[in-house]
């Protein structure tokens, strides 16, 4: 009898040991397969931001040989005496600001590629206080009492001068979008939500026509049509005053009015291109990125990743 039950005690035993390590193989796999996912998602991001850095690099290559291209057969064209009316050579490259989306392949990941000129966005440091505004408004989702009030603490950042210290007296504004978080009244959630579409070069003012959707809803829409915000420096009705943006011919001419708005035509910074780069691997992972590129293509600026919820936007 005793035997009997010493004989049931090892199975009972024997059974349970089996199924602790049973569990505890379970647990090994599932953490096992959290860590392979995690190490996938790590690189597929590094993939993912290297894809886009060199894909600026392509997309620049390319539309610099199309131009190429285009120019030379122009001149073929004149020289067989057959001459192109058409300013661009016949492509219709030179006459638009935003061309795409380019589709490039690699192996299992296809790249699609959007170019835009840096006005397509609000330049934090020569916005006009009009744009700023409406961009903490609409996009940011801000009160306007509280809108103002961060509208102010940017125009106060970018146009600090200190006549004592040394490294103020050649302060060039915001220098990293991220500025916006020391900003007086900027909140995070506010910046989260507007930081896609920010930038800290330097335009002729915000072009809405060849803006991303998000932008280009909320300043067409004000003015009922396509076009850009210097129509409304240029006569509009406004509630704020835009004396913060670089005066392209409206108002009294003054010879520093004349001398700023020389200076940025002829700042590089006007030629700078956002492209914006959206990632598909064959694995599901989706990933999207504005890259920034020197005006002549030759260099990356900056590649910044797009927030999750704006993956969707084109």
């Amino acid at each position: 009898m005793r035997s009997n039950l010493q004989s049931g005690y090892a199975l009972a035993l024997l059974l349970w040991m089996i199924t602790g390590m049973s569990l505890m193989v379970t647990a090994v796999i599932h953490f096992a397969r959290d860590d392979i996912g995690l190490s996938e998602l790590r690189i597929n991001e590094a993939k993912s931001r290297a894809l886009a850095r060199g894909l600026g690099y392509l997309v620049s290559r390319d539309m610099a040989l199309r131009e190429f291209e285009s120019s030379r057969r122009g001149i073929e064209n004149e020289q067989g005496g057959s001459p192109d009316n058409r300013a661009d050579g016949g492509d219709g490259i030179a006459e638009k600001e935003s061309v795409g989306p380019f589709e490039y392949r690699f192996e299992s990941v296809l790249g699609a590629v959007f170019i835009r000129p840096a006005s397509a966005f609000v330049s934090l440091n020569n916005a006009s206080e009009e744009e700023l505004f409406t961009t903490l408004v609409a996009l940011g989702q801000a009160e306007p009492g509280d809108a103002i009030g961060m509208m102010q603490g940017i125009i106060d950042y970018r146009n600090q001068v200190s006549p004592v210290t040394r490294e103020m007296t050649d302060f060039r504004g915001y220098r990293f979008k991220e500025e916006l978080l020391t900003t007086v009244g900027m909140t995070r959630s506010v910046y989260d939500r507007v930081k896609d579409f920010v930038h800290v070069y330097r335009t002729m003012g915000l072009n809405s026509s060849v803006a991303p959707p998000e932008l280009a809803s909320i300043f067409t829409g004000e003015r009922g049509g396509a076009g850009s915000t210097r129509a409304v420096n240029n006569g509009g009705n406004s509630e704020l005053s835009t004396k913060a943006s670089v005066p392209l011919g409206a108002g009294p001419v003054s010879f520093d009015a004349i001398y700023e708005r020389r200076l940025v035509a002829r700042n590089p910074e006007v030629d700078v291109k956002a492209i914006t780069v959206e990632l598909a691997f064959d694995n599901g992972f989706r990933s999207r990125y504005l890259v920034w590129m020197s005006g002549s293509g030759g260099a990356v600026l900056r590649a910044e990743r797009l927030s999750p919820a704006q993956r969707e936007a084109t």
